[in-house]
């Protein structure tokens, strides 16, 4: 009797708290290895995305050509330097072209933000110059996600990881280049990553970046949510159940998954991967990565999910030199 009143309690804790550590659905990941033995320069603090059948990796610190994974022969190849170290960005396709908004350039801790958005073209391998980000509202480490033909840059930090962190949301019109100021998000918040659903903005981990402490003290447990036809913000009653800052999202089916990142809580790199339901707006665990990493990012190809170096530790290092792919039908690890 008293094992089912334990078991009980149990099962009411956790349906309270939102959370549910319930067996995850078929799926491992794997480290992998390009067929012809190359692999991408590692870097930390990058970007990545995914068009087509090929993943873009873009940044990070110091100047570096774009790393190319093409999925189909699992090879990875170089494409153009960026005209200016970028890092500490969310890059975002747009009719096509990879926009760079939101960026920082420098060292750290004073790194600087990018004054103007960067354009990357996969067809030509060419980059271009574009609009100016306006002065008052320049920022690094920022959230970008694309909606209705518009680029929303949400939260971020003006000066670095020194401090300055702003809750602002701007909606950036790439057809004329005009810029609107939106309601600031509930919380301030740098090294994250926005998700778009539906008409929903999600903002979901994350830190208030301070250089005069430990950074990953000040790790943000609040989900906003911002609806992108109504214009107004609201905080999730369930928070993240892993507070971390750093993280890869993408949206994964009707979840987002929130992989790896780094804390306080622990030396080495987060290798949980946890995902929130945006329908019934609940976390549950999902499979951990084999290794845990931060600074990095995740793009989804033919439904596996792509997640290419980052740092192993809290920190910048040691820069990993694998990635890592989630394969959803797979029913056994390797």
């Amino acid at each position: 009797m008293r094992r089912y009143f334990v078991l009980l309690g149990f099962i009411t804790l956790s349906f309270i708290s939102g959370y549910h550590r319930y067996r995850s659905a078929p799926g491992h990941w794997y480290i992998l290895n390009a067929k012809n033995g190359t692999a991408f320069i590692p870097g930390s603090d990058a970007g990545c995305i995914a068009i087509g059948t090929k993943l873009y990796l873009i940044g990070g610190r110091a100047l570096k050509p774009i790393n190319i994974f093409d999925t189909e022969t699992q090879t990875w190849s170089e494409g153009a330097t960026p005209p200016v170290e970028l890092h500490h960005f969310q890059p975002v396709n747009f009719q096509g072209l990879i926009y760079i908004i939101g960026a920082f350039t420098g060292n750290y801790p004073d790194e600087k933000p990018v004054p103007v958005i960067y354009t990357y073209n996969p067809d030509l391998d060419r980059w271009a110059i574009g609009d100016s980000i306006p002065a008052a509202r320049r920022r690094g480490s920022a959230g970008a996600v694309t909606y209705n033909e518009q680029i929303y840059l949400v939260s971020g930090i003006r000066n670095g990881h020194i401090g300055d962190h702003k809750p602002w949301l701007d909606c950036y019109n790439p057809a004329d280049g005009s810029w609107t100021v939106l309601p600031d998000a509930p919380q301030a918040r740098d090294h994250f990553k926005a998700v778009a659903v539906q008409d929903t903005l999600y903002l979901i981990g994350g830190q208030r970046s301070m250089a005069e402490e430990e950074a990953t003290q000040n790790a943000i447990r609040e989900v906003d949510a911002f609806n992108l036809k109504m214009l107004t913000w609201n905080t999730i009653d369930v928070p993240f159940p892993t507070p971390r800052a750093d993280c890869a999202a993408l949206v994964f089916g009707d979840e987002i998954l929130i992989i790896g990142g780094e804390s306080k809580s622990q030396s080495k790199a987060h290798s949980e991967v946890e995902a929130f339901s945006t329908t019934s707006q609940r976390w549950r665990s999902f499979p951990r990565m084999r290794r845990g990493r931060h600074g990095m990012c995740a793009a989804s190809i033919d439904g596996n999910i792509y997640v290419p170096g980052g740092c192993g530790n809290r920190g910048g290092y040691p820069e990993l030199e694998s990635m890592e792919v989630f394969y959803p039908d797979s029913e056994s690890g390797k």
